[in-house]
Parts: structure tokens; sequence; C-alpha cells
């Protein structure tokens, strides 16, 4: 590409229009996309912080995402009662049909358990809400 860049400002300053044409774009290959990078430990604890800092609807639902693993579209279908006792002291959350068309339980800590609450609680300002939209 920077051969390509030294040829066109000859062919410019020494007025030969054909080097211009010794390399074409076609000749070079694409540079490979580069795919984002991973945040940090340090830029993840921050990002934790925050989100149990605001403790509001959308800082909660992304806190649920994180801790899960749920897709946003599998979190927006959640039910009421999809908190579920499956043993004693131990919980899931029952997660609808998502992309694989199938339904699952997913295990979820104490912490998980008071997260669902907290949407019950946001949810109850606005009963016509599904469970984990704002």
């Amino acid at each position: 590409m920077r051969l390509r860049c030294i040829l066109a400002e000859l062919a410019w300053t020494a007025q030969l229009p054909d080097l211009t044409h010794l390399i074409r774009r076609e000749d070079s290959p694409r540079p490979p996309q580069r795919l984002p990078r991973a945040l940090t430990t340090l830029q993840d604890q921050l990002i934790q912080q925050e989100l149990l800092r605001r403790n509001d609807m959308a800082a909660n639902i992304l806190l649920l995402l994180r801790h899960t693993g749920m897709r946003i579209g599998e979190c927006v279908d959640l039910s009421w009662e999809c908190l579920r006792n499956v043993a004693p002291d131990r919980w899931a959350i029952h997660v609808p049909l998502g992309k694989l068309k199938t339904e699952r339980m997913v295990p979820v800590d104490s912490f998980v358990c008071e997260l669902v609450q907290r949407l019950r609680f946001f949810r109850s300002f606005d009963p016509c809400l599904p469970m984990a939209t704002c």
C-alpha cells in the first residue's frame, strides 16, 4: 500500500502517469479485520462497581445478563415467576424459549435472586412492562 502511494507521488512529480497503474488496489490483500479487544480485569471491575452503584432498572438488567449468560431477548421474555426453588437453598431461573428453541433452568446464587427481586420491584411501578424491559 505504501509502495503504491510512493509510485503515485512519483508519477505526479515526474509526469509519468503509467507509474500509477503498476500496483492496483486488487493486488494487495485486504488487512484482516481485527477483533475487538477484551476488557481488562480493571475495566470489568469498574463496570461491575458502577452497575452496583446505580441500582436502577437498566443496571440490574445488565447485572442479570452478566451473571447468568442469558441473551437480551431471553431476559426480556422472563416471567414474573422465573425464579424457581429447585432444592433447599438452591435456586434457578427458568429461561423460556431462546435462540436454540429450548427452555432451560439456569442455576443462580443469592445475588442473582436479589437481582430478580429488584427487577420485580421496578416492574411493580408499571405492570404492563415485561419482566426485564424498561
